[in-house]
């Protein structure tokens, strides 16, 4: 047990989701319509390098690395790229 009265324990419920930007991106992050999405711009910027990596596997259109499928992977905005191409 804690010896804190209640009231000084932390309310972290308020957090917007995503706050916290070194949070890697998870598969299901593509289920929350909180998560910012790509545009179509960025989603096809991020997936032309993708397929010019050598981590990209073209049968699967997936990354070698982080093992996502690419064309999911592109959608969240806040997605980063596991070797830092984007």
């Amino acid at each position: 047990m804690s010896n804190l009265p209640d009231n000084d324990i932390p309310e972290n419920n308020n957090i917007p989701q995503n706050e916290d930007k070194s949070r890697q991106m998870m598969p299901w992050d593509l289920l929350n319509p909180n998560q910012p999405r790509s545009t179509k711009e960025l989603q096809n910027s991020r997936l032309a390098i993708c397929r010019e990596c050598e981590f990209f596997n073209a049968l699967t259109v997936g990354c070698k690395k982080c093992g996502c499928f690419m064309r999911m992977k592109t959608k969240l905005h806040n997605a980063t790229c596991p070797v830092g191409k984007w």
